[in-house]
């Protein structure tokens, strides 16, 4: 039965997460995970900044945080303590209720607001694990830097249906309202925070995937609102290909919903700006309104497309398997978008 495999898993990863005394600890729980996480395109390195807090009667807790590689978005890790608990019954680890995994997201979620307001700079010493991120987050350049918060929360529990069957459990995304200073002057902007459930299902199905990732479909419809106008441009044996002009505001939101996911596995990132992509860097600092003219677009995979006809326009619907293969110009586009916006 596929629970008994989640907590077989579990048992091992437990075992692995002990330190020399035989203590379960957080710390080594997240190195753990931290792998998985980045073979599933969740994150973009393993490496992550200890920046542990708790506070019980504040109803807040991070154990973690790193920054993606085009430094947009904030990763914060949040363990759940009572997951790693030798002593639970399985019973206990099974969770049918998404009210339960609310209850823990809830003290990411109250650290970030506390965070961001300035509550926490005068009740952290210097010499707190979480001062670095605490003042990072309270600034005006933490405001200015970040367009998306993701609260990860690390779980050791199965998710499953009243009937025991496994069951993925989505969270809503929010948004904060911020005002802060740059240059002089006063700007405001909203902050997405999204949220996002590890539990042994999400790690199970990672180990018995061996690096093969998610498959990612994108709704333009439901997603924003109207599909993509497109013309075919050629129609094969063995595939289709469309031609079309993707808004920037299309491109800047898919960016910020799902960061590097978009991109084909083997893509490196273009922040080492080498060959062509210094050229890229060049353009977009130099001259931003030549972009366009030097830079000839993205290039979409997808194993399946909906595609719409209406009035003999074709138009796509949605796309599944979604990878952007030439990556650099999609991050050379989203600085640029930046650039542009804030």
């Amino acid at each position: 039965m596929i629970i008994e495999e989640y907590f077989n898993y579990r048992k091992e990863l437990l075992e692995q997460s002990k330190d020399d005394e035989g203590f379960i600890q957080e710390s080594l729980l997240l190195s753990e995970v931290l792998p998985s996480m980045l073979d599933a395109k969740l994150i973009d390195s393993e490496d992550a900044n200890n920046s542990y807090i708790k506070s019980t009667p504040d109803n807040l807790k991070i154990n973690a945080y790193c920054v993606n590689e085009s430094g947009e978005r904030l990763q914060l890790f949040l363990v759940n303590e009572d997951s790693i608990d030798l002593t639970a019954k399985f019973d206990d680890l099974k969770i049918t209720k998404k009210s339960i995994y609310d209850k823990q997201f809830k003290r990411g979620l109250t650290f970030i607001n506390k965070a961001i307001k300035g509550h926490l700079n005068d009740e952290i010493q210097d010499s707190s694990p979480a001062r670095a991120l605490i003042s990072q987050i309270s600034s005006s350049t933490g405001a200015d830097q970040f367009d998306v918060i993701e609260l990860f929360l690390i779980s050791t529990t199965a998710s499953i249906t009243a009937k025991g069957s496994p069951k993925r459990f989505e969270f809503d995304s929010e948004e904060i309202n911020i005002s802060y200073t740059k240059d002089r002057e006063k700007k405001k902007k909203n902050i997405l925070i999204k949220k996002r459930l590890i539990d042994l299902n999400f790690l199970h199905n990672v180990l018995i995937s061996q690096g093969n990732r998610e498959v990612l479909k994108i709704d333009f419809e439901k997603m924003f609102g109207s599909s993509i106008a497109c013309i075919k441009a050629a129609d094969e044996e063995h595939f289709e290909s469309y031609l079309c002009v993707l808004p920037a505001t299309i491109i800047a939101g898919l960016y910020k919903e799902y960061s590097s996911r978009l991109l084909e596995k083997n893509v490196r990132s273009f922040l080492q700006f080498r060959g062509v992509n210094k050229g890229i860097r060049e353009t977009i600092r130099l001259e931003p309104e030549k972009f366009v003219a030097y830079n000839n677009g993205l290039t979409i995979t997808a194993t399946s497309a909906e595609i719409g006809v209406e009035s003999g326009q074709n138009s796509i619907k949605s796309l599944t398997d979604f990878q952007i293969v030439n990556g650099d110009k999609l991050l050379a586009l989203f600085t640029f978008l930046r650039r542009m916006v804030i």
